[in-house]
């Protein structure tokens, strides 16, 4: 399945979406007048947006389902900054024409790249391309994002010593100032590479486990566990 062009202000049913694309889900559907039947759906689902795509996904089910293919270049006619090249003119023409063979591209894209891959960015970006990129689809929320970062977050490689997921998340909402709606952050986050996880913790006289954020934090390459600033802490 493929759908091309999302608005920018549409938000996926993430409950569709992961009918839709789950191979473990069953879909009932009917005909008129008849009884129900249940299936398996059997679809790579291909979304193709200008935009940053909107899930509702409070479970985090459709994050775990999706992967990200950066197309890193804008098609332009006059092609001048380090993300955009030259536009094929008639291009639009050729699409029925090559339709069989993007399908064969996109399944082997699937099988190669994305199947039993836990990455979510699946191709590398030049770094100025990148950069260029960040900027043109940049929002009120990414520059609080960045903050937060630097303010209230620390790196550790303890799971003991790691804040919850749930309060990573609440204290986020509190520094954004009204620019996400609760229910939209721990999508945002996920967006800019918090990965959540449930992690074994040892007690004193059991075991337990908690949800927390694992993250590359700047100036580091490699992930560690998020935790925030005690208060006073520098």
């Amino acid at each position: 399945m493929c759908v091309r062009e999302i608005a920018k202000d549409a938000r996926i049913r993430g409950h569709v979406y992961r009918t839709i694309a789950d191979p473990k889900g069953k879909v009932k559907a009917r005909g008129l007048y008849g009884k129900d039947q249940a299936f398996v759906p059997h679809y790579l689902l291909f979304l193709c947006t200008n935009v940053p795509i909107d899930i509702d996904d409070k479970g985090g089910g459709t994050k775990r389902r999706t992967r990200i293919l950066d197309m890193p270049h804008n098609f332009v006619d006059c092609p001048q900054a380090p993300n955009e090249r030259q536009k094929e003119s008639g291009i639009e023409d050729q699409f029925e024409a090559r339709n069989a063979s993007c399908f064969f591209l996109m399944l082997q894209v699937f099988r190669i790249l994305l199947s039993a891959k836990n990455t979510d960015h699946v191709t590398p970006i030049p770094l100025d391309v990148q950069e260029a990129g960040a900027e043109e689809l940049a929002e009120p929320w990414m520059a609080k994002l960045d903050e937060f970062v630097f303010n209230c977050l620390r790196q550790t490689d303890r799971v003991a010593q790691a804040s919850s997921a749930a309060e990573v998340r609440k204290a986020f909402f509190n520094a954004c100032d009204n620019l996400l709606q609760e229910r939209e952050v721990k999508l945002k986050l996920s967006l800019k590479g918090f990965h959540e996880s449930t992690q074994a913790v040892k007690g004193s006289l059991q075991k337990t486990t908690k949800r927390v954020y694992s993250h590359v934090f700047p100036g580091s390459s490699s992930a560690a566990y998020v935790r925030l600033t005690a208060k006073g802490e520098p």
